[in-house]
């Protein structure tokens, strides 16, 4: 618990270093004699429930850091402190790649201080605006040398056009949290979009605030500045780049929120002057200060466990997938089994055909003891999907369970027929021959449930934790020493916690039988081990 609260202090004080370089930005641009507005805009900000994802969401330090080096770029360029600009600008490509957008906003900045254009201003510093665009080759080597294939892209189904056309409403979602934060959410929900004809009311307004903030920049209207801001921060993330494990995330939204409610806060003094009471901008700031500090405070009591998290995910977005998946899965965890069922039954209602969901709760009624139903939910999932080997080791563990275990061994050696390199399916047959006691045939299967995760480089996969450590236990009771050091040694290489310890203190027994000097410490080479791989027969 301890080291969590060193994680969220270190958030909090990152949170505040960035709100001191807002406040030094804004002073920047708006100038020293509104010191008062840019103190309420920068403290909205900072205390806006949109900013919850980012600073509570541990994980997500990476968007403090990287936000932190992009803030500290401007405020040193605007200072004219080039140089650090270009360092902390090189420093913050190693962060993430939003870090990119980084030469652009400087530009523009500097463009907006000195009321000149882009253009003069690089004619006037090229050097400084060269240096500050090759550092962006960070990026483009480190995405070359370790790419995120598994998230970005066009996979599991995502091509360019159809991730680009459901952020318009994503977007408008954002903007809409921004100015009433009453669906904040871990993981928003948006339906996939197939055609222009499913999200053209969003895609309308968001075209027309594009083309609004392009031509009050080229009018070199301040708020022109803030729409450039807004649109390139989030063109990384919400435009047409794939990233399929997450369409949506409020924590995007920590810097390009500032210039939403520097818009706002420009819109609300030109609405207060034309009625003549300008007088009133400061109070409705410090009003709107105050509520977002209390709904902040509200939403961030969700965070205090994921189960709470995920409940208030569902309330907000009942049709998410992903979400019901996780809650279910916490409450599992949780020992919850009973709140787990009816949240695979809500999630199996909008995914039926999913077989992990299927897979996941048929466990949990072997949790609850309801063998007999996870039985006959499993005999008709295995006709609905006869080629899916899990259902097969699940119906033998719920026939083990049941102490039938003529019909386990069936179940799992079919699913080693069906796929060799089975290993969980050779652990059973393994464990139900230990139960016969018949050792050498369980011995022969342990051994080829653990081979095939002893890989050409000699690493051990957690996979085969629980064989290693069996296997080890039954070549001592045999006598054979040297096996069985080697056996736990691979449990021990497997990183699973748990096992590691048991491992060690078996491997100390043995080494001890063995008269092993320093049995504490010593382990065998892994690379002589002496199984030999098998498949099926034994």
């Amino acid at each position: 618990v301890s080291l969590y609260w060193a994680y969220h202090a270190v958030s909090l004080a990152m949170h505040l270093i960035n709100v001191g370089l807002v406040y030094l930005l804004l002073t920047q641009l708006f100038g020293k004699d509104r010191k008062a507005v840019t103190w309420l805009i920068t403290a909205i900000w900072a205390l806006h429930p949109i900013q919850t994802d980012a600073v509570l969401y541990i994980s997500q330090q990476s968007e403090l850091l990287v936000s932190f080096f992009i803030l500290a770029t401007l405020v040193c360029a605007l200072k004219g402190y080039r140089k650090s600009a270009v360092l902390l600008c090189a420093l913050g490509m190693l962060c993430k790649e939003l870090m990119v957008v980084t030469p652009v906003l400087v530009l523009f900045a500097a463009s907006m201080q000195s009321q000149s254009t882009p253009w003069k201003q690089l004619k006037k510093h090229p050097l400084f605006y060269v240096s500050l665009t090759m550092t962006c080759s960070i990026v483009a080597a480190l995405m070359f040398l370790y790419p995120r294939s598994a998230s970005t892209g066009n996979i599991h189904g995502w091509d360019n056009w159809h991730y680009l056309l459901p952020q318009s409403q994503v977007i408008c979602y954002y903007l809409s949290q921004v100015v009433w934060p009453n669906r904040l959410a871990i993981d928003p929900f948006f339906e996939r979009a197939e055609s222009i004809a499913d999200i053209w009311p969003f895609g309308v307004v968001i075209v027309g605030l594009l083309i609004t903030a392009v031509w009050l920049l080229i009018n070199r209207h301040k708020l022109g500045f803030w729409g450039v801001w807004f649109f390139v921060i989030l063109a990384p993330t919400s435009s047409f780049i794939p990233i399929v494990t997450e369409i949506a995330a409020l924590r995007r939204m920590y810097l390009p929120t500032l210039a939403v409610l520097v818009v706002l806060t420009c819109l609300l003094a030109m609405l207060l002057k034309r009625f003549k009471v300008q007088v009133a901008c400061k109070p409705v700031m410090m009003v709107a200060c105050l509520v977002f500090t209390t709904v902040t405070w509200q939403h961030a009591h969700t965070y205090q466990s994921q189960i709470k998290l995920y409940e208030d995910n569902i309330a907000k977005f009942p049709n998410h997938k992903r979400a019901l998946r996780n809650l279910a899965g916490w409450y599992f965890n949780d020992l919850d089994f009973d709140k787990a069922i009816d949240a695979y039954d809500q999630l199996l209602s909008f995914w039926p055909d999913s077989p992990k969901a299927q897979y996941d709760r048929i466990t949990t009624l072997l949790f609850l003891g309801r063998t007999q139903q996870a039985i006959a939910d499993l005999q008709q999932l295995i006709k609905q999907h006869p080629e899916h080997v899990p259902f097969y080791n699940k119906l033998g563990m719920a026939y083990a369970e049941n102490q039938q275990f003529d019909l386990a061994m069936e179940q799992f050696r079919f699913a080693v027929k069906l796929s060799p390199y089975n290993s969980l399916a050779k652990l059973h047959i393994g464990n139900l021959y230990l139960r016969q006691d018949k050792i050498d045939k369980a011995i022969y299967w342990l051994e080829q449930s653990v081979y095939f995760t002893f890989n050409e480089q000699h690493q051990i996969t957690t996979s085969g934790t629980a064989g290693w450590n069996q296997l080890g236990i039954l070549y001592a009771k045999t006598k054979q020493y040297e096996k069985a050091q080697m056996a736990f040694t691979c449990a021990i290489h497997s990183k699973s916690w748990e096992s590691t310890k048991v491992a060690e203190a078996n491997l100390k027994r043995v080494n001890e039988i063995l008269g092993v000097e320093n049995p504490e410490t010593y382990q065998p080479k892994l690379k002589q081990f002496p199984v030999k791989a098998t498949v099926l027969e034994d």
